[in-house]
């Protein structure tokens, strides 16, 4: 019986240290944030001192935070100038919390329609989020459907660079929205806008007010997020669609993306290192103990 109790004892540890390095760990994926706001647009005046500069500012800081490096620079997928100028202003960058308040936002802009963008790695080495530029259809913005095919021909590295922790904020797809959004890692349906917008508790904890919702003219909304989705809302249309979706906490889970507060789907726990390191230090014990045990037998 305790040579029988000895060799359980001993496949159980066995079994523990081989699970200690088998183990999936939880993997955060980015933040992400998506609106029908052009606010690049609307914040772009002498030095960003425009409309709209503070939420372009919180909706920046907020992509970033997910970042494993999240004070690598940010790059910025824009044909024209306006998301740089905007970053520039000084109530945007009143907003920032990683290099500081006030302080310049590290970032490089590339041309989405060139021949650089398809040499530019979309990687969490080199780029703590990326911003794409709103859809030229708002009436004025920068990134025209070339620029949205090409953006759209790496979808595969945009949707790895998010489950690897890098951030994303998509500005408005305006007419294009059908399009513009088919890069984004969690499906979102773009819609027309109705306004006016509704700040949600979830934006208002963002720093979001009425007044950045609807100083401006919006382009699109998006449908309601299903039950189980990672994608929060933080405004919502007159017509109860969502102006503002964002992700923050989201898992990396077999199948796709989930988690996040977003819904109502409920994760399995899945042990940590941690936890399973300590079924295998019990597992130690209890074999320690049985060998013990067999010396005093004999």
């Amino acid at each position: 019986l305790l040579q029988n109790a000895f060799r359980v004892g001993r496949s159980c540890v066995i079994a523990a240290v081989a699970l200690v390095g088998m183990a999936p760990l939880a993997v955060e994926a980015g933040n992400l944030w998506l609106t029908g706001h052009d606010a690049e647009l609307h914040c772009d005046g002498p030095g960003g001192a425009g409309t709209q500069c503070a939420y372009f500012g919180i909706a920046v800081n907020f992509v970033r935070q997910g970042a494993p490096n999240k004070a690598l620079p940010i790059l910025v997928l824009d044909s024209g100038s306006q998301v740089a100028t905007s970053l520039n202003g000084a109530e945007a960058k009143t907003k920032n919390t990683v290099e500081g308040a006030g302080s310049a936002f590290a970032f490089t802009v590339v041309d989405p329609s060139t021949p650089a963008f398809a040499t530019t790695p979309l990687s969490t080495a080199n780029w703590s989020a990326i911003i794409i530029a709103s859809d030229s259809t708002c009436g004025g913005c920068d990134n025209t459907p070339a620029d949205t095919t090409a953006i759209n021909a790496r979808t595969a590295e945009i949707q790895a660079f998010f489950t690897a922790g890098g951030g994303l904020l998509y500005l408005a797809g305006a007419a294009n929205r059908t399009t513009f959004y088919a890069s984004v890692p969690i499906p979102a349906t773009g819609v027309a806008v109705s306004a006016p917008f509704t700040v949600t508790p979830v934006g208002a904890g963002l720093g979001l007010t009425s007044a950045d919702a609807n100083c401006c003219a919006t382009h699109n909304s998006f449908t309601l997020p299903a039950p189980g989705s990672a994608l929060q809302v933080a405004e919502t249309d007159s017509a109860g669609n969502a102006e503002t979706l964002i992700a923050a906490g989201a898992v990396i889970c077999p199948g796709g993306i989930c988690g996040g507060g977003g819904g109502t789907l409920t994760i399995v726990p899945v042990p940590t290192l941690s936890e399973w390191a300590m079924i295998a230090l019990t597992g130690l014990f209890f074999f320690a103990g049985l060998i013990q045990l067999r010396r005093r037998r004999r």
